[in-house]
């Protein structure tokens, strides 16, 4: 198993079952020296996690499978990229950034 770290969208559970099929199970966490922008994709705007120092994203962490995962950056598309970071929790856990 993997673990996502997400801010936005990943959270509403329209888009889990869309993207992967179930309700993920998340805890509350958060994410040191980074901080959330927007970014426009097409005609939409979303969130995008960019590092900055002595900022701080709250979201939340879950667990996903390999295939999960898979899926998940297809979701997210190239205008992402996964990256491993260390939550506050002490978790480590993939967030896509920019």
């Amino acid at each position: 198993m993997e673990r996502i770290f997400t801010y936005g969208t990943l959270q509403d559970p329209a888009v889990q079952r869309r993207v992967f099929g179930r309700l993920a199970d998340m805890q509350d966490d958060s994410l040191q020296d980074y901080k959330k922008e927007r970014v426009q994709i097409n005609d939409n705007y979303y969130f995008i996690a960019a590092q900055r120092t002595a900022s701080r994203i709250s979201g939340k962490v879950f667990e996903v499978t390999h295939k999960e995962l898979r899926l998940l950056d297809a979701y997210e598309t190239n205008a992402y990229r996964r990256v491993s970071v260390t939550l506050q929790s002490g978790l480590t856990a993939w967030v896509y950034c920019r």
